[in-house]
């Protein structure tokens, strides 16, 4: 059988407020720290609903999204083999193909560079190369390291993000004025979901 996806508009807003006396300056490079901190609010704002939007008034999250997979990782931290529980979930999905990465909580990245594979040798299980069990491995500030936000292995070319019509840029000079300050915001259309949830694992402390 064959699931229907509907991805709808979602307005997102994100903003930095600079001083005027800044941004009369007519030096390119505060133009394009301008541009540079939008692009960070926007890429941030994305990562965040990616993995926990609440699927009503925001796209559709990873932790959020039904029929997703688990497998066996303690509270107490990894070993080599909860890795390949990850691995071994998604060979039982028939999921395990395409852009395969991990994602884990800035704690668990940290305990996974500190524990080895096998007891008291190398490599470490998250390797000198960001690596873990031969898939890219990153961490994020967007996951608080309890039951199901510890480490989320995937198929990312399953993660769906829609944007519609570009960026909105709409500077205020008002609300601020008094403190010579203007806020510049990006508006901007755009809907996420998970197109197979048995290509996604999520950690189960059991």
């Amino acid at each position: 059988t064959f699931d229907q996806i509907t991805l709808t508009p979602k307005e997102a807003t994100v903003y930095s407020t600079y001083t005027k006396k800044l941004l009369r300056q007519s030096s390119p490079s505060v133009e394009m720290a301008v541009r540079q901190d939008l692009n960070n609010a926007i890429s941030e704002l994305v990562e965040e609903k990616g993995i926990d939007g609440d699927g009503v008034t925001e796209p559709t999250g990873i932790l959020t999204a039904a029929g997703t997979v688990t497998a066996l990782y303690p509270e107490t931290g990894a070993a080599w083999q909860n890795i390949l529980n990850f691995e071994a979930a998604m060979d039982a999905a028939h999921a395990l193909r395409g852009n395969l990465g991990v994602l884990t909580s800035l704690e668990q990245k940290a305990i996974l560079k500190a524990t080895p594979q096998i007891t008291n040798s190398h490599p470490f299980i998250w390797e000198s190369n960001s690596t873990v069990n031969g898939m890219q491995a990153i961490g994020t500030s967007f996951m608080d390291n309890t039951e199901n936000q510890r480490v989320i292995q995937a198929n990312w070319d399953d993660h769906l993000i829609c944007m519609w019509s570009g960026i909105d840029i709409v500077i205020d000079s008002v609300s601020q004025a008094a403190l010579r300050l203007i806020d510049f915001h990006a508006v901007f259309m755009i809907d996420m979901n998970i197109r197979i949830p048995e290509s996604f694992v999520l950690d189960d402390d059991g």
